[in-house]
């Protein structure tokens, strides 16, 4: 009989006539595909030999690992053997006297055989379970499919057996140790809990989710002089600890309910003692679930604070006096800066009216001079500027202790960077017949750094080294750079001198303000003692560094170590450079220009040197007179005073932006103050340029032309 069963014929009957036969199913498709690739998948898997043969004891078949026990390459070297070429020859009649009769007439054999390697002729023991393979609708036998298991494997396997056997018993005899030994502990443990339970400095017990106390460390009932029956299997919030209040007993019944679903309570409340003494408590419940989440109990714990209150009480007094002194720190900081601003102004305003008077006589405007004249007139101009520089290092050195100076970074010529900071200081070297020079050693052509900043440093720097080098001597400016140092150079800046030296126990001194290295009433040399300070804090806020290296009677050299980003420049935008220009401008019309000043000195004096150069002038004292004299002769140009009474110069440069007639005119702010924010604000209002006084009046006329010149554009 036969049965179908997907596509397929399987004999049935066979089957049940000997079930140990393994048949070969029959049949098309890709269902029958699948199975015979599974089938192949499986054995090729498997660790055992796994073989075909067919009845007349040809090999057709052995997987992988069996073709790898016995040394054989390949399947077509399978095919080229019979049964008996895998065993000796005793084995061989073993093979036809017992084991073939037996898969034949029984179906299948089990037993050991020694199987032979074809390369190195080893015996290898097998387990064989041989199984006679019938044909699916026939039902007659066409071969024999053998496993075979190596004997050690098997051996092992029952080692590890019995070895898993005796650990787990070694681990039960273990278990039951540890098991003691953990009871023990556990004893132990609850002695000891029971104990920091009893001594702890806190009140502590356990209680149902439904709020009665269970449990109340000795603390807690010491605290109120009662005893455990006083408390326990009664309601918390019932117990003498919160009796003081019917509305904290509310409160307190009120967290054990939320307790009770999970939820963990903690605040401050008031706590009674002995002799209904109160102390402020820390209190929380915690609520304990087993595994499912359930709350199966609830730990209620207070802490006394008392100490901690009146220390935030403290704390709470210490902060109050701390921002008040805040408050007068902030209020000491706006009045230094206001002292600062004004100082400022009150200083420039009169050495604008200096400077500004010796260089106007020294242009002859009034009058022409002789030599002398000439010569006392050099002097006060020189020490007018002495003063100035004096005045802005002091400024500067405020902005950069409080923390209000910032770089302004931007692209610059290292040569012309160099070039004008030695121009500074070369009339003073040539006064004294000293040399001179510049050096740049394979630096960068162009740097991002602030370069009024970096040249305040450089001209610091050789000031000093004119001011302490002897007449005959030598200064000069080397720069020097890292090779092939990126996109930012490691520049060192270096300023040498062939003057008297400094002494190495000097050098710590060397960058402290207002200390000078010879203080004596007979010093030679004068000055604040804020150039090197300034020197430091400007290179440190480059991220650089300065060192000195000096030889007593020899020289000395500063070094300025400044990273700085090596930049291409891009072509010109049309901005004007607003610093003063020596060079002759061009021949330009003049123009109208308003002048907005409340000193009378000062004004009088621009007004004179304004017209000198032949422009027309409109003087304002303030800025309400700006405005209306703007308005009535509308300038080319207007020169803004910032600070002036009745009205500003911010405000009157705001309004006059306000007015179609003005909205496009120049509008240059002037002032004294030169302190942090006072550019930004000026541009803010609508200043077309910003000048710090004193003016320079040397290049005065070039600078207003390119400003009046109908091609420059908005300045920056």
């Amino acid at each position: 009989m036969t049965k179908a069963i997907k596509g397929q014929r399987v004999a049935t009957a066979n089957i049940k006539a000997d079930p140990t036969a393994l048949v070969v199913p029959s049949g098309d498709g890709d269902e029958l595909q699948l199975i015979q690739a599974g089938v192949m998948a499986l054995v090729e898997s498997s660790t055992d030999l796994v073989a075909l043969s067919g009845l007349d004891q040809r090999m057709s078949f052995v997987n992988s690992a069996g073709r790898a026990l016995v040394g054989l390459p390949d399947l077509e070297a399978v095919r080229q053997t019979t049964i008996a070429d895998y065993f000796d020859q005793d084995t061989v009649a073993r093979l036809h006297q017992e084991v073939l009769p037996a898969v034949l007439d029984q179906g299948h054999w089990q037993g050991v055989l020694d199987i032979r390697h074809f390369q190195s002729g080893d015996r290898i023991p097998l387990f064989f379970n041989s199984t006679l393979v019938r044909h699916s609708q026939t039902g007659e036998p066409i071969g024999i499919g053998t496993v075979g298991r190596e004997m050690g494997l098997l051996q092992r396997m029952n080692q590890e057996r019995q070895a898993a056997i005796e650990a787990l018993a070694q681990l039960n005899q273990e278990l039951e140790d540890r098991i003691r030994q953990r009871t023990a502990e556990l004893q132990a443990s609850e002695q000891k809990f029971r104990a920091i339970f009893n001594n702890t400095f806190q009140f502590t017990g356990l209680m149902t989710p439904d709020g009665i106390l269970l449990e109340a460390n000795q603390t807690a009932l010491d605290f109120a002089g009662l005893q455990p029956q006083d408390v326990l299997h009664k309601p918390l919030w019932q117990s003498h600890w919160w009796s003081l209040s019917v509305a904290e007993q509310q409160r307190l019944q009120a967290a054990v309910a939320q307790a009770a679903q999970g939820k963990f309570m903690r605040y401050e409340l008031d706590f009674r003692g002995r002799q209904d003494s109160v102390v402020t408590v820390d209190f929380s419940i915690r609520p304990l679930q087993d595994l499912t989440g359930r709350v199966v109990l609830l730990i209620p714990e207070a802490r006394d604070i008392s100490d901690r209150k009146q220390m935030e009480a403290q704390l709470r007094a210490s902060n109050d006096r701390l921002a008040e002194a805040n408050r007068e720190l902030s209020r000491a900081t706006r009045l230094k800066d206001e002292f600062m601003a004004t100082m400022s102004h009150e200083l420039r305003t009169p050495l604008s009216s200096i400077l500004g008077m010796a260089q106007a006589l020294r242009h002859e405007i009034y009058g022409s001079l002789s030599e002398r004249q000439h010569h006392a007139i050099g002097i006060i101009e020189r020490s007018g500027r002495h003063l100035l520089a004096l005045i802005n290092d002091v400024l500067d050195l405020a902005k950069i202790e409080s923390g209000k100076m910032d770089l302004r970074l931007a692209p610059l010529t290292l040569r012309d960077l160099c070039d004008s900071s030695l121009s500074f200081v070369q009339p003073q070297a040539r006064e004294k017949h000293i040399q001179m020079s510049v050096h740049l050693d394979q630096a960068p052509v162009h740097i991002e750094a602030d370069e009024l900043r970096l040249k305040q440093a450089l001209i610091n720097l050789m000031d000093n080294a004119v001011k302490f080098t002897p007449a005959g001597g030598r200064v000069s400016l080397t720069v020097e750079a890292d090779a092939d140092a990126g996109p930012t150079a490691l520049l060192r800046f270096i300023v040498a001198d062939t003057g008297p030296g400094i002494a190495p126990a000097d050098y710590s001194r060397l960058f402290e303000s207002f200390v000078q290295l010879d203080s004596s009433l007979t010093r030679e040399h004068g000055g604040t003692g804020l150039g090197l300070a300034l020197v430091k804090r400007i290179t440190e806020m480059h991220g650089g560094q300065v060192t000195v290296e000096s030889q007593l009677g020899r020289g000395s050299r500063f070094i300025l170590h400044l990273p700085c980003p090596t930049v291409a420049l891009a072509p010109s935008r049309g901005v004007i450079d607003i610093s003063p220009q020596v060079a002759p401008a061009p021949p330009p019309p003049k123009g109208r220009i308003l002048v907005a000043e409340d000193n009378p000195a000062n004004r009088d004096l621009l007004v004179e040197v304004l017209q000198s150069m032949g422009y027309q002038v409109i003087a304002a004292h303030d800025g309400y007179d700006a405005i209306q004299k703007a308005l009535a002769h509308p300038p080319d140009l207007v020169l803004m005073d910032i600070q002036m009474p009745s009205m500003d110069g911010l405000e009157a440069i705001r309004r006059m932006r306000a007015h179609p007639a003005l909205e496009q005119r120049p509008i240059v702010a002037l002032t004294a103050l030169a302190m942090p924010g006072d550019r930004e604000r000026c541009m803010k209002a609508g200043a077309t340029a910003y000048l710090a006084k004193p003016l320079p009046l040397d290049g005065l006329d070039t600078l207003l032309q390119r400003i009046l010149a109908p091609e420059s554009a908005l300045l920056e």
